[in-house]
């Protein structure tokens, strides 16, 4: 079975903040390039929630005698549609800051990491 965005965000955060220590320059860019990847990923499944949203919530609008779009609005974030559009924003939130976090552990650690094997 595969696993959901959400279980490798999850799983990755713990993996870094329980082994940072151990974690060297080297396999923290990798790391880097798999959560990339998965961004990218993540960023089409985001695209094809919003619009199913918004196709849910130009259903809504439509099915209104008079057209008043914040009710409209209001309806359609009480959906199902509206509810995964938000989980799918909130995991990309949740990488993108993973994401910085490793950009930050790699800058700090690479002139170290580079100083000692140098010597």
């Amino acid at each position: 079975m595969d696993k959901s965005i959400r279980q490798i965000i999850q799983e990755t955060s713990d993996e870094l903040r329980t082994q940072i220590d151990l974690l060297e320059p080297p396999a923290a860019s990798r790391k880097l390039i798999e959560l990339s990847a998965l961004y990218s990923s993540l960023n089409r499944h985001c695209a094809e929630k919003d619009y199913a949203y918004r196709l849910k919530l130009k259903e809504v609008m439509d099915s209104q005698e008079k057209r008043n779009i914040a009710q409209a609005k209001i309806d359609a974030e009480s959906t199902v549609e509206y509810k995964e559009l938000n989980e799918v924003l909130n995991e990309r939130k949740s990488l993108e800051d993973l994401i910085r976090s490793l950009k930050l552990f790699i800058k700090a650690n690479q002139t170290d990491y580079q100083f000692g094997r140098n010597q």
